[in-house]
């Protein structure tokens, strides 16, 4: 069995086994944000959620997948694995949205007032 594992691990290159991994964490996270933006209150970080990680899923060539993985998702994610990921991609949202204050933070200082 772990040979037959390995043969196939050493047919499939290594970027499409880490595409993998990335689109089925992007479309976990995809599935939490548009769960979250069914909640009036909430449409706008829903959106903005799963726009985000559509445009890293595209940023990787994943969208040709994403359907079929959003499909495979979906049931599989519980109110459980909905608080557990809602943790873990808030967490890059935060982090990715800091990123992005910082940059503007210092093209103001070098742009000026307008």
């Amino acid at each position: 069995m772990g040979l037959v594992l390995a043969s196939i691990l050493v047919a499939v290159p290594f970027p499409v086994l880490a595409q993998d991994a990335r689109l089925v964490a992007d479309a976990r996270c995809m599935v939490v944000y548009t769960v979250v933006g069914q909640q009036k209150e909430h449409e706008a970080v829903g959106m903005l959620g799963a726009v985000y990680f559509y445009g890293k899923v595209i940023g990787y060539g994943g969208q040709l997948q994403l359907e079929e993985e959003l499909l495979r998702q979906i049931p599989r994610m519980g109110p459980d694995e909905l608080r557990t990921e809602s943790v873990r991609c808030g967490q890059e949202m935060v982090k990715q949205g800091e990123a992005l204050s910082l940059i503007g933070s210092r093209i103001k200082s070098h742009a000026g007032e307008y």
